[in-house]
């Protein structure tokens, strides 16, 4: 397991967690798409160095992503693609890596705050689409 680069776990419709992922340290891709019940992301998570692709489309029932302690998904300074399209209950993202080219954000209708955006100098496409709670006009201040 150890040498795992892909992990897929997609449509597991009752995970409410994910696991340590302690065990997956060459990690480079993590598929949690379709998993309504998933709520709680390990905090491990923030350890994966290798990960370039987190995809958590519709993961309905996640209202955060994880801190920890001094780390967050920040982090991870190979992530270049984070899928969160349809997380409808998602609040507010810790501060993201800069080495970030695709955010999507799509019917996150809960978001509210996104933080850090004047570091993600390599965002080549950002999806923000029915994010209905975030206050656009302060955010386009980041963009000048």
């Amino acid at each position: 397991v150890d040498r795992l680069k892909v992990l897929d776990v997609s449509n597991c419709w009752y995970i409410e967690a994910t696991p340590d992922f302690a065990c997956t340290p060459k990690l480079e891709k993590l598929f949690l798409d379709d998993c309504r019940k998933l709520r709680e992301v390990h905090e491990s998570i923030c350890r994966l160095e290798n990960l370039t692709t987190l995809s958590m489309r519709n993961c309905q029932a996640v209202e955060e992503l994880p801190q920890m302690h001094r780390r967050s998904i920040a982090n991870l300074s190979k992530l270049e693609e984070l899928n969160l399209q349809g997380c409808r209950r998602l609040q507010s993202l810790p501060p993201l890596p800069s080495s970030l080219k695709t955010l999507i954000l799509q019917g996150c209708k809960l978001l509210k705050a996104v933080h850090g955006f004047q570091h993600l100098e390599s965002m080549e496409l950002l999806d923000m689409d029915g994010c209905e709670k975030i206050n656009f006009t302060l955010m386009s201040s980041l963009f000048k």
